[in-house]
């Protein structure tokens, strides 16, 4: 890997790591997660305009469907990563959705769509599920036993919908033809129509998002640039890396999480849990290396 495709790749394992720990120190919920989307599509629908935007206005129903069926399940996966970083320790959460996201999504690509799993995808899927059985296994320490099982449970239940938009994206991007700043631009719209009025046609739902522009607004709009901007990173370290080296490199990600939850969160670490960070990271890496 050269060191363009390198440097783009570790920045947005810093930015992608950032982002989930901001959103778990804010301790926001839906509203805060409306918040940001909006400021995210504030700031890349101009980045849309000035590149393709002619193209948005041709788009064919079935692309429009993909878009909006993407959107909801973006915003179920948002929404289940904000509850989970509310209950549970995000050095638990983060690891485990990262780790069983990727998984999942094997599984999908092989039974759903036919395709063939060489022998180091099932080692990865393993090492994942070895990671998974790692943190369920606190020892004799009960706070930490309830703390584990709310993250692993928050995080599996987030790793189904990365799967799920994983999968569906990869089609849409790769099979149809479609750009990423094309299909992930409209459907940040998409997901802002599709929380803003559940949201702010309920009086509690304005309480709280007036709330969260107040006290939460510094950490929205991170979050809003931050978020896209990892996933854009590494598409752009696609043109100067091939996916084998890429890939498995961005899961540095997972060790920074445990990092910052034991530095910045004083969040448990364990030898058992780094066991199952690392576990879950080999699976991943594996997991990259098979396709």
């Amino acid at each position: 890997m050269n060191s363009i495709a390198l440097a783009l790749v570790l920045f947005a394992a810093v930015l992608h790591a950032s982002w989930n720990f901001v959103s778990k120190k804010s301790g926001g919920g839906s509203s805060f997660v409306l918040l940001y989307e909006t400021f995210a599509f504030l700031v890349y629908m101009p980045l849309l305009y000035l590149v393709d935007f002619k193209r948005l206005l041709t788009l064919p129903v079935e692309m429009w469907l993909l878009i909006i069926l993407s959107a909801v399940l973006h915003v179920i996966y948002t929404i289940v990563l904000q509850t989970g970083y509310r209950k549970a320790d995000y050095s638990v959460v983060y690891p485990t959705a990262r780790g069983t996201g990727p998984a999942f999504t094997v599984l999908v690509a092989v039974f759903l769509f036919g395709e063939r799993l060489a022998p180091l995808g099932f080692a990865g899927i393993a090492c994942v599920l070895l990671g998974i059985v790692l943190l369920a296994l606190p020892g004799k320490d009960q706070e930490l036993k309830s703390s584990l099982s709310q993250g692993l449970f928050w995080g599996v239940l987030t790793g189904v919908f990365i799967a799920s938009y994983s999968s569906l994206d990869g089609f849409a991007i790769q099979l149809i033809g479609l750009t990423p700043l094309m299909y992930y631009v409209p459907g940040m719209a998409v997901r802002l129509l599709l929380l803003g009025p559940g949201i702010l046609s309920k009086k509690s739902g304005r309480e709280s998002f007036k709330e969260d522009i107040k006290k939460r607004w510094k950490y929205a709009l991170y979050i809003g640039i931050a978020h896209p901007a990892a996933y854009l990173l590494v598409l752009f370290a696609l043109l100067y890396a091939p996916l084998a080296y890429v890939a498995p490199t961005r899961e540095v990600s997972m060790m920074l999480a445990l990092f910052i939850g034991a530095k910045a969160l004083h969040e448990k670490v364990t030898l058992l849990k780094t066991a199952g960070v690392l576990a879950m990271m080999t699976g991943v890496i594996l997991i990259s290396l098979a396709r």
